[in-house]
């Protein structure tokens, strides 16, 4: 019975990994297959949950955290343009879980540059004023973090200023954008 399982899951992994494949070494991150608009991202959360239990060393455990951060940052773009633009919001907040999860003496820095430069990318793209907003939100979190390179803080930071005297925002939130890139 155990074996026919671990037979099962290990098929069913070895299906979906061509679909959720990671590339680090490119600026462009992709977009990704199965996006959460998708009937089939539920396949995509079960894979996930088997990965990191399968992650036995807190080593592999960031690896695959980061790698699910990034993976969540490819469904954000696959949702660009699609009409499905307010599931933006709630991904973002899957990939701030899963960032959450790295210490930040131990992240990749080009990576998390690499996810910025993306996010700011993307933003230009959209629509939809709450995806945007979260957009800004999940960048405001980034800049936070101490494993962040200087040169993606600096970028970061000019995004929010710049995004500060932008007049397509309320007053309200024009004024919280100038406070967080005053922090910067």
């Amino acid at each position: 019975m155990r074996l026919t399982i671990i037979v099962t899951l290990s098929f069913i992994g070895v299906i979906l990994s061509p679909l959720c494949s990671s590339v680090y070494a490119f600026e462009d991150i992709g977009s990704s297959r199965i996006s959460p608009a998708s009937s089939f991202y539920f396949l995509k959360t079960i894979r996930e949950s088997i990965e990191l239990k399968l992650a036995f060393t807190p080593k592999v455990k960031i690896v695959r955290e980061l790698e699910f951060a990034t993976r969540r940052l490819r469904e954000v773009k696959s949702l660009v343009g699609t009409g499905s633009e307010d599931l933006i919001a709630p991904t973002l907040e899957r990939y701030w879980y899963h960032v959450q999860k790295i210490p930040d003496k131990l992240g990749d820095r080009d990576t998390l540059a690499i996810h910025l430069e993306t996010l700011e990318r993307v933003y230009d793209q959209l629509l939809n004023k709450r995806a945007k907003m979260a957009i800004r939100a999940t960048i405001n979190r980034l800049v936070g973090r101490a494993d962040l390179s200087p040169n993606a803080r600096l970028s970061a930071c000019i995004f929010l200023t710049k995004e500060a005297s932008s007049s397509a925002l309320n007053e309200t939130e024009r004024q919280i954008l100038k406070e967080r890139a005053g922090r910067c």
